[in-house]
This record gives structure tokens, C-alpha cells and sequence, in this order.
């Protein structure tokens, strides 16, 4: 499972420990550790955002402060139907999440993360399932579209 992070880089230290904590469930990738020197950023970015299987979005008070990139992630992560999985800090006030208010939300202490990350690993584990479940099920129904055929449609 593929999961980009989007976070305020004055953030770093956090989305490394999270990187860390996900790896053997997940593939993260975020903007420090997959940059390469050349590439357009917002194209990179969409890139990655569309291959991976959900969005992680820490939501920092940084990133209230001055997330305009986080902001513009979420939207097109959004638009193309992503799971975006907020981990909110507790100094985050609810009516500054923007379109994510709504959603259900994982509360995020950068000091202390274990509890956050112990539910983050919980989403994507159910998230992975979700996806293998999906997955079996298209090949199931192209079975039985193939016995169909060969049937000759009887």
C-alpha cells in the first residue's frame, strides 16, 4: 500500500517518525525523503498523490498557520477520490480544517505520537484489506466474464 504524506516542512521531524512507524504496512512517501533535483514540484507532487492508496494529512498548527501547499494536496487528493486520513494536533482548532472538518480525524501529539500512530497503522491495515477485497472481486467478476465467453454466452 502507497501513502503520500502532505505536511508543513517546519514538520519534518514528525512525518519522519510517522514514515517510520508505517513502513512495514505501507510505502510512504512525502516531499523530504522522495524529492529529486529537476523535477516540477506540483506535477511530482500530483504524481504521487495519484499512485498512492490514501493521503496522510498532518495537520499541524504550522499548517494553519501557513498551509497553503497542505490545503492544495488535500483538495486534489480529494478530487481523485483518495482516502485522506487527518492526524490533527491537539492545539488545532476544529473550524480551521478547512474541508476537513467533517471528517473523521486521528488527534495527533507531536510530543507523544504512539497513540496516533497506533490508530493510523489500525486505518491503513483496514484500508489494505478494503483494497485486497476490491481487488478480489474484479477478478472474480473477469473470471466469470471469461466463462461467460467461452461459454459462448450461455
Amino acid at each position: 500500500m502507497k501513502v503520500f504524506i502532505s505536511y508543513s516542512v517546519a514538520d519534518i521531524a514528525a512525518v519522519r517518525k510517522i514514515a517510520e512507524e508505517i513502513r512495514p504496512h505501507a510505502e510512504p512517501c512525502f516531499w523530504e525523503q522522495n524529492k529529486s533535483p529537476g523535477e516540477e514540484v506540483w506535477k511530482t507532487i500530483q504524481d504521487w498523490i495519484d499512485s498512492a492508496d490514501c493521503v496522510v494529512a498532518v495537520i499541524t498548527d504550522k499548517v494553519v498557520a501557513r498551509g497553503e501547499s497542505v490545503n492544495q494536496e488535500i483538495g486534489y487528493a480529494k478530487k481523485a477520490g483518495k482516502l485522506v486520513i487527518p492526524l490533527v494536533a491537539s492545539n488545532v482548532p476544529p473550524d480551521r480544517l478547512g474541508m476537513l472538518a467533517s471528517a473523521t480525524w486521528i488527534k495527533f501529539d507531536p510530543n507523544e505520537p504512539s497513540a496516533a500512530l497506533d490508530g493510523l497503522k489500525r486505518k491503513l491495515a483496514e484500508a489494505a484489506l478494503t483494497k485486497q477485497q476490491q481487488q478480489g472481486f474484479v477478478l472474480l467478476l473477469i473470471a466469470g466474464i471469461t466463462l461467460f465467453a467461452l461459454s459462448g454466452g450461455k
